[in-house]
């Protein structure tokens, strides 16, 4: 099953008016805010290999998945901390210290609580984040 599709300039006004009706409701059409509307289509996809792309649902919860159960402990405690990171960078939660640019005026979305779970499994909740 296909999670992203990719489009060329010269070809999404042609796509737009067909292809939007069914994809745009499951999220999956190109955009340019995105970075699926791209002329080089070779170089997206060898910047996708190794990530992952997460999204927040109507309720502002992001479902991700962080490591794998062969990785040791270590691992998943330094790939955890890349993905709080990553998602502090993306929802204007990185402070200054952290990396993190003062900007005046922007807003952000607070992270109020941070879960650990297996797939099937009991989540344990992260006070350290």
């Amino acid at each position: 099953r296909a999670t992203t599709f990719l489009c060329t300039t010269g070809l999404i006004k042609a796509i737009m008016p067909r292809l939007g009706r069914v994809l745009g409701p499951k999220g999956l059409m190109p955009s340019e805010r995105r970075g699926t509307v791209t002329d080089d289509v070779g170089g997206y996809i060898r910047r996708l290999v190794g990530t992952t792309e997460c999204k927040a649902d109507k309720q502002g919860v992001i479902r991700l998945p962080i490591a794998k159960m062969a990785w040791t402990a270590d691992d998943v405690v330094k790939n955890f901390e890349h993905v709080m990171t990553s998602v502090k960078r993306a929802t204007g939660n990185l402070s200054v210290k952290e990396g993190g640019k003062a900007s005046v005026g922007s807003r952000s979305a607070p992270i109020t609580k941070v879960m650990l779970s297996a797939t099937q499994g009991p989540g344990v909740r992260i006070s350290n984040f």
